[in-house]
């Protein structure tokens, strides 16, 4: 069946708090290649099928930040992250990390200490290094001052930390000049007019030689043509996502795409 509209959907409380304790969510995978080594990260997106129909994460997300469950629901991340870790890096082909997004309500409602003692734990229980593990924050997130000293105590355990979404918004260099990222994630309004839009291609070019010499990775998003990729390449980054490459996919399809399964 299909989305429902925005305009059609209600979610009161007790309804996305339930399907979080029943744990009523999917989860996808997008491929992040990178182009030198030819290594796989994977991005890590949650899907809600309710009454038949999957809602929009843009709809549900916002309803459980608003509602104070976000520290439930990233454990849910987590704990997927856990019970598929193994069989990824065992039958994906050059693994090199699975990639959460942590919504800028852990830094509002002061839930991160709490959040990243979660992670840790389980991570620890299960032998799964902090470095494969990236944590992507909204630019959004650095504005709250709880941000700071978990980021870079983040990063100093050995997790990759990355910026979504950079070149848009709010970004400065200024949030380059610290120690708490050691990824920038290049958003897709600079990516899809790269090819015709020379202003485009000189900002992107400015980033990557930047980057390049404060150490830090990039991961071009929204990628879908080839000529995209090729520009890109011959500027020299080092991760591409977007439908070029894969669109998101379950763990099945995933395997199956990319003929590593049974």
């Amino acid at each position: 069946m299909g989305q429902r509209q925005e305009e059609e959907l209600h979610l009161p409380y007790n309804l996305v708090k339930q399907s979080i304790s029943n744990r009523q969510y999917k989860f996808m995978y997008q491929p992040i290649l990178n182009v030198k080594t030819g290594g796989v990260g994977l991005e890590m997106l949650a899907r809600w099928q309710h009454e038949g129909e999957w809602i929009s994460p843009l709809q549900f997300i916002p309803v459980i930040e608003e509602q104070g469950l976000i520290t439930d629901f990233n454990k849910l991340l987590v704990d997927q992250l856990i019970a598929d870790h193994q069989m990824l890096k065992e039958t994906l082909k050059n693994f090199s990390f699975i990639s959460l997004n942590l919504s800028p309500y852990i830094f509002i409602n002061k839930e991160e200490v709490k959040f990243m003692q979660y992670l840790t734990e389980r991570l620890r229980e299960n032998n799964i290094m902090a470095s494969e593990v990236c944590l992507e924050i909204t630019e959004s997130s650095i504005l709250n001052v709880h941000s700071f000293s978990f980021l870079e105590e983040s990063r100093k355990e050995g997790f990759l930390i990355a910026i979504d979404d950079f070149g848009t918004g709010f970004s400065s260099l200024e949030y380059l000049i610290g120690n708490s990222f050691n990824v920038l994630k290049l958003d897709i309004a600079l990516i899809r007019q790269i090819t015709t839009k020379p202003r485009k291609i000189a900002i992107v070019d400015s980033v990557l030689m930047l980057s390049k010499k404060l150490k830090y990775r990039v991961i071009a998003e929204g990628v879908e043509t080839k000529e995209q990729y090729d520009l890109l390449n011959k500027l020299g980054i080092d991760y591409i996502q977007g439908y070029y490459i894969s669109k998101p996919l379950f763990i099945e399809d995933l395997f199956r795409q990319f003929n590593l399964g049974n």
